[in-house]
Protein backbone atom coordinates (compact mmCIF):
# COMPACT_ATOMS: atom_id res chain seq x y z
CA UNK A 1 0.00 0.00 0.00
CA UNK A 2 2.88 2.47 0.79
CA UNK A 3 4.31 1.28 -2.11
CA UNK A 4 1.55 2.45 -4.60
CA UNK A 5 1.58 5.87 -2.51
CA UNK A 6 4.51 6.65 -3.52
CA UNK A 7 4.08 6.08 -7.14
CA UNK A 8 0.58 7.96 -6.65
CA UNK A 9 2.38 11.26 -5.12
CA UNK A 10 5.31 10.73 -7.33
CA UNK A 11 3.20 10.39 -10.43
CA UNK A 12 1.04 13.84 -9.07
CA UNK A 13 4.48 15.70 -8.90
CA UNK A 14 5.75 14.53 -12.05
CA UNK A 15 2.69 15.83 -14.23
CA UNK A 16 3.21 18.90 -12.21
CA UNK A 17 6.86 19.97 -13.12
CA UNK A 18 5.56 18.18 -16.58
CA UNK A 19 3.02 20.64 -17.04
CA UNK A 20 5.49 23.52 -16.01
CA UNK A 21 7.82 22.71 -17.83
CA UNK A 22 6.22 23.18 -21.21
CA UNK A 23 5.81 26.83 -20.79
CA UNK A 24 8.86 29.30 -21.48
CA UNK A 25 8.03 32.56 -20.06
CA UNK A 26 10.07 35.80 -21.34
CA UNK A 27 10.19 39.51 -19.85
CA UNK A 28 11.34 41.62 -22.66
CA UNK A 29 13.05 44.95 -21.15
CA UNK A 30 9.84 47.09 -21.95
CA UNK A 31 8.47 44.73 -19.62
CA UNK A 32 6.88 42.89 -22.64
CA UNK A 33 5.93 39.26 -20.95
CA UNK A 34 5.98 36.54 -24.09
CA UNK A 35 4.38 33.37 -23.01
CA UNK A 36 4.76 29.37 -25.06
CA UNK A 37 3.54 26.19 -24.83
CA UNK A 38 6.42 24.51 -27.07
CA UNK A 39 5.23 21.12 -27.14
CA UNK A 40 1.30 22.18 -27.99
CA UNK A 41 -0.69 22.00 -31.45
CA UNK A 42 -3.77 23.62 -30.33
CA UNK A 43 -5.59 26.88 -29.07
CA UNK A 44 -5.47 27.05 -25.16
CA UNK A 45 -7.05 30.09 -23.27
CA UNK A 46 -5.46 30.96 -19.76
CA UNK A 47 -4.68 33.29 -17.17
CA UNK A 48 -1.94 35.59 -17.07
CA UNK A 49 -1.70 36.92 -13.12
CA UNK A 50 1.17 39.44 -12.11
CA UNK A 51 1.17 39.71 -8.98
CA UNK A 52 3.23 42.18 -6.22
CA UNK A 53 3.85 40.90 -3.29
CA UNK A 54 5.14 44.00 -1.17
CA UNK A 55 1.99 46.02 -2.11
CA UNK A 56 -0.19 43.25 -2.73
CA UNK A 57 -1.54 44.26 -6.26
CA UNK A 58 -2.90 41.27 -8.47
CA UNK A 59 -3.05 42.00 -12.27
CA UNK A 60 -4.82 39.51 -14.41
CA UNK A 61 -4.75 38.89 -18.64
CA UNK A 62 -7.25 36.41 -20.23
CA UNK A 63 -5.07 35.64 -23.30
CA UNK A 64 -5.28 32.90 -26.15
CA UNK A 65 -1.99 31.02 -27.34
CA UNK A 66 -2.18 29.04 -30.39
CA UNK A 67 0.19 26.13 -30.48
CA UNK A 68 3.55 26.60 -30.07
CA UNK A 69 3.51 30.46 -31.16
CA UNK A 70 4.85 33.22 -28.60
CA UNK A 71 2.17 35.37 -27.61
CA UNK A 72 3.30 39.04 -26.31
CA UNK A 73 1.48 41.27 -23.91
CA UNK A 74 2.53 44.30 -22.18
CA UNK A 75 2.40 45.06 -18.11
CA UNK A 76 0.88 46.93 -17.11
CA UNK A 77 -0.93 48.34 -20.19
CA UNK A 78 -2.75 45.00 -21.29
CA UNK A 79 -3.81 44.06 -17.63
CA UNK A 80 -6.37 44.94 -15.66
CA UNK A 81 -6.24 45.39 -12.08
CA UNK A 82 -7.94 42.90 -9.90
CA UNK A 83 -7.08 43.52 -6.38
CA UNK A 84 -4.99 45.98 -4.19
CA UNK A 85 -3.87 49.32 -5.48
CA UNK A 86 -1.94 49.97 -9.11
CA UNK A 87 1.51 49.49 -8.56
CA UNK A 88 4.63 52.28 -8.99
CA UNK A 89 5.05 53.46 -12.33
CA UNK A 90 7.99 55.53 -10.81
CA UNK A 91 10.25 52.20 -8.82
CA UNK A 92 11.35 48.97 -9.77
CA UNK A 93 9.93 45.96 -8.01
CA UNK A 94 9.98 42.58 -7.67
CA UNK A 95 7.29 40.48 -9.58
CA UNK A 96 5.66 37.54 -9.55
CA UNK A 97 4.33 36.03 -12.88
CA UNK A 98 1.66 32.93 -13.03
CA UNK A 99 0.30 31.22 -15.88
CA UNK A 100 -3.05 29.31 -14.89
CA UNK A 101 -5.73 27.62 -16.54
CA UNK A 102 -8.75 27.26 -14.61
CA UNK A 103 -6.96 26.46 -11.17
CA UNK A 104 -4.05 24.70 -12.32
CA UNK A 105 -1.24 26.78 -12.21
CA UNK A 106 1.14 25.92 -14.97
CA UNK A 107 4.14 27.93 -14.92
CA UNK A 108 5.64 30.42 -12.23
CA UNK A 109 8.38 33.47 -12.27
CA UNK A 110 9.50 36.44 -10.83
CA UNK A 111 10.77 39.06 -12.93
CA UNK A 112 12.31 42.89 -11.91
CA UNK A 113 9.32 45.68 -12.59
CA UNK A 114 11.65 48.83 -14.24
CA UNK A 115 9.32 51.28 -15.29
CA UNK A 116 11.31 54.13 -16.21
CA UNK A 117 12.40 54.36 -19.92
CA UNK A 118 15.40 56.60 -19.21
CA UNK A 119 17.12 56.07 -16.15
CA UNK A 120 19.92 58.63 -16.81
CA UNK A 121 19.08 60.20 -19.22
CA UNK A 122 17.95 63.74 -19.66
CA UNK A 123 16.76 66.41 -21.66
CA UNK A 124 17.25 69.69 -22.12
CA UNK A 125 16.62 72.58 -24.27
CA UNK A 126 19.46 73.40 -26.38
CA UNK A 127 20.33 76.90 -26.50
CA UNK A 128 23.02 77.43 -29.10
CA UNK A 129 21.26 78.11 -31.76
CA UNK A 130 23.86 80.12 -33.93
CA UNK A 131 25.80 77.00 -34.51
CA UNK A 132 22.44 75.64 -36.31
CA UNK A 133 23.74 77.37 -39.49
CA UNK A 134 23.04 73.74 -41.71
CA UNK A 135 19.54 73.67 -41.21
CA UNK A 136 16.84 74.08 -43.27
CA UNK A 137 13.90 76.06 -42.65
CA UNK A 138 12.70 77.88 -40.02
CA UNK A 139 13.43 76.25 -36.53
CA UNK A 140 10.99 74.81 -34.26
CA UNK A 141 13.40 73.99 -31.23
CA UNK A 142 16.57 71.91 -30.75
CA UNK A 143 16.84 69.88 -27.53
CA UNK A 144 20.17 68.39 -26.39
CA UNK A 145 21.44 65.45 -23.96
CA UNK A 146 24.51 63.53 -23.04
CA UNK A 147 24.79 59.77 -23.16
CA UNK A 148 27.51 57.21 -23.81
CA UNK A 149 28.21 58.65 -27.32
CA UNK A 150 28.62 61.94 -26.20
CA UNK A 151 26.43 65.22 -26.12
CA UNK A 152 23.23 65.17 -28.91
CA UNK A 153 21.71 67.99 -30.39
CA UNK A 154 18.31 67.47 -32.38
CA UNK A 155 16.60 69.96 -34.29
CA UNK A 156 13.28 70.09 -35.80
CA UNK A 157 12.64 72.37 -38.38
CA UNK A 158 9.95 73.28 -41.06
CA UNK A 159 9.73 74.91 -44.88
CA UNK A 160 7.28 76.11 -46.57
CA UNK A 161 7.57 76.42 -50.53
CA UNK A 162 4.43 78.03 -52.99
CA UNK A 163 4.62 77.38 -56.94
CA UNK A 164 1.78 78.27 -59.07
CA UNK A 165 0.86 76.62 -62.08
CA UNK A 166 -2.41 77.77 -64.40
CA UNK A 167 -3.67 80.36 -61.67
CA UNK A 168 -3.53 77.50 -59.24
CA UNK A 169 -1.33 77.63 -55.74
CA UNK A 170 0.36 74.44 -54.42
CA UNK A 171 1.96 74.44 -51.29
CA UNK A 172 4.42 72.36 -50.10
CA UNK A 173 6.00 71.53 -46.88
CA UNK A 174 9.27 70.12 -45.69
CA UNK A 175 9.75 68.68 -42.16
CA UNK A 176 13.66 68.16 -41.06
CA UNK A 177 14.51 66.28 -38.39
CA UNK A 178 18.29 66.62 -37.65
CA UNK A 179 20.76 64.63 -35.10
CA UNK A 180 23.77 65.76 -34.20
CA UNK A 181 27.03 65.34 -31.75
CA UNK A 182 28.67 68.16 -30.62
CA UNK A 183 32.22 67.73 -29.62
CA UNK A 184 34.44 69.01 -26.66
CA UNK A 185 35.48 71.99 -28.88
CA UNK A 186 31.40 72.67 -29.81
CA UNK A 187 31.48 71.85 -33.44
CA UNK A 188 28.42 70.34 -34.29
CA UNK A 189 28.96 66.61 -36.71
CA UNK A 190 25.69 65.40 -38.39
CA UNK A 191 24.45 62.15 -37.79
CA UNK A 192 21.19 61.71 -39.48
CA UNK A 193 18.82 64.34 -41.26
CA UNK A 194 15.56 63.16 -41.78
CA UNK A 195 12.86 65.16 -44.29
CA UNK A 196 9.83 64.34 -45.26
CA UNK A 197 6.98 65.92 -46.90
CA UNK A 198 3.59 66.48 -48.38
CA UNK A 199 3.09 68.07 -51.53
CA UNK A 200 0.12 69.47 -54.10
CA UNK A 201 -2.02 71.06 -51.62
CA UNK A 202 -4.07 73.80 -52.69
CA UNK A 203 -4.60 76.83 -50.35
CA UNK A 204 -2.99 75.38 -47.30
CA UNK A 205 -0.55 72.64 -45.73
CA UNK A 206 -1.53 71.43 -42.66
CA UNK A 207 1.63 69.30 -42.10
CA UNK A 208 3.08 69.77 -38.82
CA UNK A 209 5.26 68.71 -35.94
CA UNK A 210 3.66 67.87 -32.99
CA UNK A 211 5.41 70.16 -30.48
CA UNK A 212 4.95 68.32 -27.02
CA UNK A 213 5.58 64.65 -28.58
CA UNK A 214 9.63 64.78 -28.30
CA UNK A 215 10.33 62.66 -26.22
CA UNK A 216 13.92 60.96 -24.63
CA UNK A 217 13.73 56.92 -23.70
CA UNK A 218 16.37 54.27 -23.01
CA UNK A 219 13.54 51.52 -23.94
CA UNK A 220 16.99 48.66 -24.52
CA UNK A 221 18.66 50.38 -21.29
CA UNK A 222 22.32 50.96 -23.37
CA UNK A 223 22.86 54.38 -22.26
CA UNK A 224 22.05 55.29 -25.64
CA UNK A 225 19.38 57.85 -26.16
CA UNK A 226 16.25 57.37 -28.42
CA UNK A 227 14.81 60.61 -28.81
CA UNK A 228 11.24 60.33 -31.02
CA UNK A 229 8.46 62.54 -32.43
CA UNK A 230 4.89 62.71 -33.50
CA UNK A 231 3.80 64.46 -36.95
CA UNK A 232 1.32 64.85 -39.10
CA UNK A 233 0.90 65.07 -42.96
CA UNK A 234 -2.42 67.06 -44.21
CA UNK A 235 -2.99 69.49 -46.18
CA UNK A 236 -6.43 70.59 -44.45
CA UNK A 237 -7.79 71.75 -41.67
CA UNK A 238 -10.88 69.95 -41.96
CA UNK A 239 -12.26 67.04 -40.40
CA UNK A 240 -13.41 65.13 -43.32
CA UNK A 241 -10.36 64.86 -45.02
CA UNK A 242 -7.66 61.94 -44.81
CA UNK A 243 -4.00 62.42 -43.74
CA UNK A 244 -0.81 60.35 -42.78
CA UNK A 245 0.59 60.35 -39.09
CA UNK A 246 3.80 59.24 -38.36
CA UNK A 247 5.91 58.77 -35.55
CA UNK A 248 9.90 59.06 -36.20
CA UNK A 249 12.84 57.92 -34.05
CA UNK A 250 16.27 58.84 -34.52
CA UNK A 251 19.21 56.54 -32.27
CA UNK A 252 22.70 55.53 -32.81
CA UNK A 253 22.40 57.09 -36.32
CA UNK A 254 19.41 54.68 -37.43
CA UNK A 255 15.54 55.74 -37.71
CA UNK A 256 12.68 53.74 -37.21
CA UNK A 257 9.18 54.67 -37.87
CA UNK A 258 5.40 53.47 -37.64
CA UNK A 259 2.83 55.61 -40.33
CA UNK A 260 -0.79 55.23 -40.31
CA UNK A 261 -3.26 56.50 -42.85
CA UNK A 262 -6.61 58.01 -40.87
CA UNK A 263 -9.59 58.70 -42.59
CA UNK A 264 -11.93 60.32 -40.13
CA UNK A 265 -14.89 58.95 -41.69
CA UNK A 266 -13.76 55.57 -41.63
CA UNK A 267 -15.47 53.26 -38.65
CA UNK A 268 -12.56 50.60 -39.39
CA UNK A 269 -9.60 49.89 -36.99
CA UNK A 270 -6.79 51.81 -37.44
CA UNK A 271 -3.86 49.89 -39.10
CA UNK A 272 -0.25 50.56 -38.46
CA UNK A 273 2.83 50.14 -40.58
CA UNK A 274 6.31 49.70 -39.11
CA UNK A 275 9.06 50.46 -41.33
CA UNK A 276 11.18 46.99 -42.05
CA UNK A 277 14.18 47.69 -39.91
CA UNK A 278 12.08 47.23 -36.62
CA UNK A 279 11.46 44.01 -37.12
CA UNK A 280 14.07 42.61 -35.40
CA UNK A 281 13.55 45.40 -32.51
CA UNK A 282 10.02 44.38 -31.04
CA UNK A 283 10.76 46.84 -28.07
CA UNK A 284 11.11 49.73 -30.18
CA UNK A 285 7.98 48.87 -32.21
CA UNK A 286 5.69 48.68 -29.60
CA UNK A 287 6.82 51.82 -27.66
CA UNK A 288 6.28 53.65 -31.49
CA UNK A 289 3.19 52.10 -31.79
CA UNK A 290 2.07 52.86 -28.10
CA UNK A 291 3.21 56.73 -28.75
CA UNK A 292 1.34 56.83 -32.64
CA UNK A 293 -2.42 55.60 -31.19
CA UNK A 294 -1.47 58.04 -27.75
CA UNK A 295 -1.28 61.15 -30.56
CA UNK A 296 -3.88 60.47 -32.69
Amino acid sequence: MKHLLSLFYFFILFNFSFSQNLWNVKVGVDNSIAIQNYWSNELEEVRMIVSAPFSKSVYAKDIFVFGDKWKTVIFPDDFQLVFGDSISLEEKEELTISIKKKREVLSKTTFTFDPSLNPFLQLDKYSDREKLTDVWGNIIDAYTWDDKLGRNVVVRSILENETTQDTLTYIKNYLYFYHFIEDVSGNLSLVRKFTDSYKSCLHSNNTHFSIESIELTDINRDTIGEISAFYTLNCSLEDTIPYISKVLMSTNGKKYVVSTIIDPCSMDPIELKSSLNLSGFGYFDRYLRKKLRKNL
